[in-house]
């Protein structure tokens, strides 16, 4: 038990101060019955030797000195007269039973008051009341006037009450004695109730907290005693339990309700964005490819309109699907090591032409080093950087857009300032929320979903950094945030060889198989590879693939996820116990935990669809460069 506990410390508490109180009133009951008896002593002495004194003093007058010896020896029989004396004027002892007192009277100056006042009693008694000393003249009944002249004597007794004390010091102690015993029972009986009635209770108390505390919500207190305000606790706080506990089951179900809204959430999500990127397969792939044939530039400019309209329901679709992930937090860092100058370049690529466009300055200032390797999410801070680039440029009609870009103590700090519209004040609070855009009526000007800030917060927020802004309106507006990255050394893998040259030449096996239940996605696969000359097979669900592979021997097998009759997850698991050629999974899905699995389902490597040309070369030329080297 600890002693800074409450059922340590009442009881102490208890016990102290009923010592206390038991002790002072013994005390003073004592002192005041020893000083009622010792007045009472007193009293009963002074009647004694007064009695006497009447007794003997008809005998001095008669001179029957032989009947005073006798009745004073008499009278010195009782135990507590110690010395009885007859002094006369001269202060010599006449008769006394003690031989002590033979002589002369040494105190004279009590005798001489005495002689003096013959109705004076005088009284001494020794500090501990053991001893008193009475001394009154021998002058008979006060009121008979009688003196003898020349023959004055005075009485003197001397009593000892050790005897008498000792008998009340005796039964002082056994009243101490008894009242040490009783304060013990006491505490122990009051100790007893206490445990019982409260102390109990409280650690009845104690424990269900500590299981409510631990979930354990079916706890219930029992309570016997007939304490009322602890029996009302109890029962109120057996029935918060309850409360807690039907509470907790409902929210459990509201949970599950949540989940299993979530889970549905993020199928119909995931669902819908292979619905919509599938068709935009074909319809980007159609476009790029006839691009490269077209001569006609109205044809372009018409290819281009369809292409331009593709990417921004394509960005649309990437802004649901991201804010999905982050509101359901299943977004996730892939942390690896790029090199910062090239991150921007692929950035100046894109908006460089954005800028000729719509005829502003772009302007980039880097304080950094070109050779710098960093280790982050690249893919991530790309995004950022583009959403905040891309309100740069749509909310700016003239003037400039510029890029600040500094890393310093492992800190990326990153600006995008443009001379546009500004932000009102009332917007500058919830313009980082999701669907919250400065124009919010039927007649905008400006197009989006309201995601691209909030989707930059919840990854900004991600790294460990912040974002924030300012902004004056109609004179333009700042956007920057700050990223914890680690500087690294090493090199970034590079492909040596560049996207337009085509290694098939250089391998004997060029056969492959495109797997997809889509028609047109297996044209524009082919006539996107076209120039490497491969030896095209096709299937068109995943248990035909699954038998030409087994059958036959490939380079490469671009294999679709989502097919009907046995989908690509399946063929993956089949031949994980067969040998099996460089499989590329397509897949329309764009989470990191379908990405996850289908690469731990044996796909080596997965390329995202709508398919990006430049993508999907590059990923070739690098794995067809690797099998060079291995020859």
């Amino acid at each position: 038990m600890k002693i800074n506990s409450i059922f340590f410390k009442l009881p102490m508490k208890i016990i102290i101060v009923f010592i206390f109180l038991s002790f002072s009133s013994y005390f003073f009951i004592i002192n005041t019955l020893k000083k009622d008896y010792h007045i009472r002593t007193l009293e009963r002495l002074k009647s004694f030797s007064i009695n006497l004194e009447w007794t003997l003093y008809p005998l001095y007058e008669n001179k029957d000195f032989s009947t005073i010896q006798r009745l004073i020896e008499k009278q010195s029989t009782l135990s507590y007269v110690d010395t009885i004396a007859l002094i006369n004027e001269d202060y010599y002892t006449v008769i006394s039973n003690s031989k002590d007192l033979i002589g002369r009277f040494k105190n004279k100056e009590i005798l001489e008051r005495i002689f003096a006042n013959s109705s004076l009693i005088e009284v001494e008694i020794s500090p501990n009341y053991d001893f008193y000393t009475i001394i009154l003249p021998l002058n008979g009944n006060e009121f008979k006037l009688h003196n003898i002249e020349n023959n004055r004597m005075a009485l003197y007794i001397k009593f000892d009450m050790t005897r008498e004390n000792f008998l009340l010091y005796k039964m002082q102690e056994i009243s101490l004695l008894t009242i040490v015993i009783m304060i013990i029972f006491s505490i122990i009986f009051n100790i007893i109730i206490l445990k019982k009635e409260i102390f109990n209770p409280l650690i009845s108390l104690k424990e269900g907290f500590k299981e409510v505390t631990s979930g354990n919500y079916s706890y219930y207190i029992p309570y016997h005693g007939k304490t009322f305000e602890l029996k009302e606790i109890i029962r109120n706080f057996n029935s918060m339990i309850l409360r807690i506990k039907i509470t907790t089951e409902k929210l459990k179900i509201s949970e599950q309700k949540a989940l299993n809204s979530a889970k549905a959430k993020s199928a119909f999500l995931a669902n819908m964005t292979h619905e919509l990127r599938s068709p935009l397969n074909s319809i980007m792939g159609y476009c790029n490819l006839l691009l490269e044939d077209e001569q006609n530039s109205e044809n372009k400019a018409k290819l281009n309109s369809i292409l331009g309209a593709s990417n921004h329901l394509l960005s649309v679709i990437n802004d649901i699907l991201n804010y999905s992930k982050l509101e359901s937090k299943k977004q996730i860092l892939n942390i690896d090591k790029f090199n910062l100058e090239s991150l921007i370049e692929e950035i100046n690529s894109i908006f460089s032409i954005i800028s000729i466009n719509k005829n502003l300055t772009f302007i980039i200032n880097k304080k950094y080093s070109k050779e710098i390797i960093l280790k982050g999410d690249s893919i991530k801070i790309k995004e950022i950087i583009i959403n905040l680039l891309s309100n740069a440029f749509k909310f700016t009609e003239k003037g400039s857009v510029i890029l600040n870009l500094e890393f310093n103590n492992n800190f990326l700090f990153v600006e995008v300032i443009d001379s546009g519209i500004g932000i009102p004040e009332d917007k500058k609070d919830t313009l980082f929320k999701p669907f919250e855009q400065i124009e919010m009526t039927k007649t905008k000007n400006y197009g989006g979903t309201g995601l691209g800030l909030s989707i930059s917060r919840e990854l900004v927020e991600l790294m460990g950094g912040f974002i924030g802004l300012e902004s004056i309106l109609g004179k333009g507006s700042k956007f920057y945030f700050k990223i914890p990255l680690e500087e690294t050394k090493g090199d970034i893998l590079k492909p040596s060889i560049p996207m337009d040259n085509f290694l098939i030449k250089d391998i004997s096996n060029n056969k492959i198989l495109i797997v997809d239940d889509i028609e047109d996605n297996q044209i524009i696969t082919k006539l996107m590879l076209k120039k490497f000359n491969f030896d095209f097979d096709f299937a068109s669900n995943g248990l035909e693939a699954l038998e030409k592979i087994k059958n036959n021997s490939y380079l490469l097998v671009f294999l679709d996820i989502q097919m009907p009759i046995m989908n690509g997850l399946e063929v993956l698991q089949n031949l994980q116990n067969f040998p099996k050629p460089y499989i590329f999974a397509l897949t329309a899905y764009s989470g990191q935990e379908e990405l996850n699995e289908i690469l731990s389902a044996g796909a080596n490597d997965i390329i995202t669809k709508p398919l990006n040309k430049e993508i999907l070369i590059k990923k070739v030329n690098t794995y067809l460069e690797s099998l060079i080297k291995e020859y």
